[in-house]
């Protein structure tokens, strides 16, 4: 298993740090800083970015790793150990609960190359489900070893299982399912004749186990709580372009119905689901609206495929617990796992997302070591030559199945070298959803081809009007296309939807102002910026240099801009513009001496390449030196 992980994830260990990586691991201080007692005692998502989850043993290992190593592949080295040992975890499962060692191994090889763990394994945050995972099913197995085969009940399992319990819950939250396994472990271990001795058998297993995991999940909700100010997130604080069954109402058609719409889309999504569990063969990081829809309308295929998936999956478990308790147990843990993730009994963040599916796919894996298990003993044992053959044809199926699933894996991650590569491919995949058009834009606009950004960005605001960061990169777009009141209209929609203060609009919106000779309004506008942000070097300079440029004369004021300048200069002493500005001020406030000190100082950190330098030596020629 070790091996086959390293061979289909080792062409992921290079890739860069992806999507929320940057704000979960890059940007927040207390990860740089091992800062436990505010890891500990604050929200997952670093300030501004909260959205009311707890998760700090998820934050004390990247701080672990930070401390250690700053590159990413060091980050993702520890993914896949943890993936490569949930994959044992469900090794020792199965064989604990079949005492035989083939289903086991199969399945433990089909869960360490399903493609549908590439994103948990490349996106680094998403260690959270990885984890989580993990402490789940070595605890399951505690569990199940537990006073099974002759081995005598204690307490020692049930209390070690219980502390995996709460590492589980302090890593993500779906480790709550947990308590669902170990019901479905129990089920399809209690004998079908109990009789008396049963009733005596399950008040030993609520004393032993369900007890302490109670105990575990009543201390957690606790310390949520006290931390969060609740438990999670009410409907209201979910977007709509994040999770559309949270939001049943929104863009409503004269034949929907918000009761269809907000129970009917998770069975819709439980069917997609599966399929992707089945047929990984389209993937995305992202399944923000639209590629997530409401369901609308009971001729929805969506709505009837989920429904068949629903229902075929609880017949199997009823069936298969009288015939084949490991079909029981797999199908079980399927619909136990996602439930949590499905938005019909907890409304999350997200609609849909693959790593959702990480712990569920332990029940599909689990189904293809029973199939390797069947077609084995058929093989083996005493049956005619025309069953034989096709045992031998199904074993061959799923040597071909692990080996496909392994080829996608290995060319999925190649998706995730680069950032520009990786949302194209998935736009690809999911063409309607907002957030993808809005990646591609914002990539394309960092290329400078300011005419496809404005495209890939127009369409994201079709999707979704409301949507603050597209109308900025449109904004910025049409700035770079020297579209000046295009651009500040885009702008100011993006200011008016709540877009997240940022740096290039002020300065563009600044720019556009100034350009209309409103220097007035563009003073004012990164006067009130630089005081909200005072580490912005170029808006601190550009505000320097209009207090010094500004029309009519009578809004000039060096002697205000000075203080500006000087500290833009502290930020970034190695721009030539910012030198420039200094300098200016320095000679508008009748300081010769002190500019020419300035800028013989100065120009020994400018580039010979930085475009203000043949100025500033003309300059530097005027002044005598």
């Amino acid at each position: 298993m070790t091996a086959c992980g390293f061979a289909v994830y080792g062409n992921a260990l290079g890739n860069p740090f992806h999507i929320d990586d940057r704000f979960v691991i890059l940007g927040d201080e207390r990860v740089h800083q091992a800062d436990l007692g505010a890891i500990f005692t604050e929200e997952y998502w670093p300030g501004v970015h909260g959205n009311r989850l707890y998760r700090p043993l998820v934050l004390a290992s990247f701080a672990l790793n930070w401390a250690m190593s700053q590159q990413a592949w060091t980050f993702r080295l520890v993914n896949l150990l943890l993936h490569i040992g949930v994959a044992y975890g469900l090794f020792l499962l199965i064989r604990e609960f079949t005492c035989q060692r083939w289903p086991a191994l199969a399945a433990a090889l089909f869960f360490v190359v399903h493609p549908i763990h590439t994103t948990p394994l490349n996106q680094i945050v998403d260690r959270a489900d990885i984890s989580a995972a993990l402490c789940v099913l070595l605890a399951a197995w505690l569990y199940a070893r537990d006073g099974g085969g002759q081995r005598p009940a204690s307490w020692v399992r049930p209390m070690l299982a219980a502390g995996l319990f709460a590492g589980g819950l302090l890593c993500k939250e779906n480790a709550v399912t947990l308590i669902g396994i170990v019901v479905l472990l129990d089920i399809c271990r209690l004998p079908r004749n109990a009789g008396s001795s049963a009733g005596r058998w399950i008040v030993q297993r609520v004393l032993r186990c369900y007890l302490p995991m109670l105990l575990i999940l009543v201390g957690y909700l606790v310390v949520r709580t006290s931390v969060l100010g609740g438990v999670g997130r009410s409907a209201g604080e979910v977007e709509p372009l994040d999770n559309i069954i949270a939001n049943p109402e929104y863009r409503p058609t004269a034949e929907g119905s918000p009761m269809l719409a907000r129970w009917g889309t998770p069975v819709a999504v439980f069917g997609q689901g599966v399929f992707k569990l089945l047929w990984p063969r389209h993937l995305s990081w992202d399944y923000s609206y639209a590629a997530i829809d409401n369901v609308r309308s009971w001729a929805d295929g969506r709505l009837w495929s989920g429904c068949a998936v629903l229902a075929a999956a609880s017949l199997a478990v009823i069936i298969s617990w009288r015939r084949r308790r490991l079909a029981c147990l797999a199908v079980g843990i399927t619909l136990v796992t996602y439930s949590v993730v499905s938005n019909t009994f907890i409304l999350i963040g997200s609609a849909f997302a693959e790593r959702y599916l990480y712990l569920p796919s332990v029940g599909v894996c689990m189904l293809a070591g029973l199939v390797v298990w069947a077609g084995i003993q058929h093989v083996q044992g005493a049956v005619p030559a025309r069953r034989r053959l096709a045992a031998w044809g199904l074993l061959v199926a799923a040597v071909v199945a692990w080996c496909g699933g392994a080829a996608r894996t290995v060319v999925r991650n190649r998706d995730f070298a680069l950032g520009a590569d990786l949302n194209a491919a998935d736009l690809r995949t999911n063409p309607r959803s907002a957030r993808l058009w809005c990646s591609v834009a914002a990539d394309t606009l960092n290329g400078r081809r300011y005419g496809a950004a404005l495209e890939h960005a127009q369409r994201a605001t079709e999707i979704v009007p409301e949507y603050a960061r597209a109308w900025r990169i449109a904004g910025l777009a049409h700035w770079g296309l020297q579209e000046p009141d295009p651009a500040l209209g885009c702008l100011r929609r993006s200011i008016e939807l709540g877009a997240p203060d940022d740096e290039n609009v002020v300065i563009v919106v600044a720019n556009i102002l100034k350009s209309r000779g409103d220097y007035q309004a563009a003073i004012e506008l990164l006067a009130a910026w630089v005081a909200r942000r005072p580490e912005s070097a170029t808006a601190l300079n550009n505000l320097a240099w209009y207090l010094i440029t500004a029309e009519p004369a009578r809004l000039r004021d060096p002697e205000r801009a000075l203080p500006y300048a000087v500290r833009a200069a502290r930020l970034n002493p190695t721009a030539g513009d910012i030198l420039d500005t200094q300098v200016a001020a320095l000679l508008a406030l009748g300081r010769p001496e002190e500019a020419r000190r300035i800028l013989t100082e100065g120009l020994r950190r400018i580039a010979p390449d930085d475009p203000y330098r043949a100025g500033l030596l003309e300059k530097a020629k005027e002044l005598g030196l």
